[in-house]
C-alpha cells in the first residue's frame, strides 16, 4: 500500500483569513486509527509570514488539536507553509523549530509549481517531505525472525533465572539484587582460585 496526501475537506473556518494566505487540508492514513494530517498555508510574502504563523498555529491547535482527534493524529499534525519568495534562515529557522502543538515546515514554492493546480502541487510536496515519496530502497531484506546478539555468560545466566521482567516491582527488584549478589560472589571465587 502506497501512501499518499489526499485533500482533506473540512470546515477551515477557526483559521482567520487573511489576504495574501489561503488555507487548505491534506490527509493521508496508515490505518483506521492513524491518520496524518497537514495544513497547508500559500503565504505570498515572507513579512506577511512572519507577522501571522504564530495566530495561525495558535489557532488549529486551540481549534482543531484539542477536540475529538486521536492521539496519533494529535502527534502527528502538520502546518506547512508555502511562501512564494526564499524565506530568511532566520525566520524558517524559527518557525521549524518551534515544537509547540505540531511539527511546521516553511517551504517555497519550488520550481515548476503550478498555480492553475494548487492540490497537486501541494500534495507532490507534502508526498515528498513529509512521506518521503523521493526515496526508493533497495537492496534490503526482511527477516521472518529477529536476529538477537549473542549473549554473555552473565546474560544467557540472568535470562535463566526467570526474573520478572517489570523492574519496578518489588519481586523483580529482590530477584535481580540476588541474582547480582551471587553472580559477584560467582566472579570473586573465580578470581581468589586464580591468584
Amino acid at each position: 500500500m502506497e501512501l499518499t496526501f489526499e485533500k482533506y475537506d473540512i470546515d477551515l473556518s477557526f483559521i482567520p483569513t487573511h489576504e495574501g494566505i489561503s488555507n487548505s487540508s491534506y490527509v493521508t492514513s496508515f490505518s483506521d486509527a492513524s491518520r496524518l494530517t497537514a495544513f497547508c498555508c500559500s503565504v505570498s510574502g515572507d513579512f506577511l509570514l512572519k507577522q501571522k504563523w504564530r495566530e495561525i498555529s495558535d489557532c488549529i491547535s486551540h481549534d482543531y488539536l484539542t477536540g475529538a482527534v486521536s492521539d496519533f493524529e494529535y502527534w502527528n499534525s502538520y502546518l506547512v507553509f508555502i511562501c512564494n519568495v526564499e524565506v530568511p534562515k532566520a525566520l524558517k529557522y524559527e518557525i521549524e523549530n518551534d515544537k509547540l502543538y505540531m511539527r511546521k515546515l516553511v517551504e517555497k514554492k519550488p520550481a515548476g509549481w503550478d498555480d492553475s493546480t494548487p492540490e497537486k502541487a501541494i500534495t507532490e510536496l507534502l508526498n515528498r517531505r513529509l512521506l518521503l515519496s523521493h526515496i526508493e530502497l533497495s537492496g534490503y531484506e526482511t527477516a521472518d525472525t529477529p536476529i538477537l546478539p549473542e549473549l554473555s555468560q552473565w546474560g544467557k545466566d540472568i535470562v535463566k533465572q526467570e526474573i520478572p521482567s517489570d523492574p519496578r516491582k518489588e519481586d523483580s527488584k529482590k530477584a535481580r539484587a540476588a541474582w547480582g549478589k551471587a553472580a559477584l560472589e560467582d566472579a570473586m571465587s573465580v578470581v581468589s582460585d586464580e591468584n
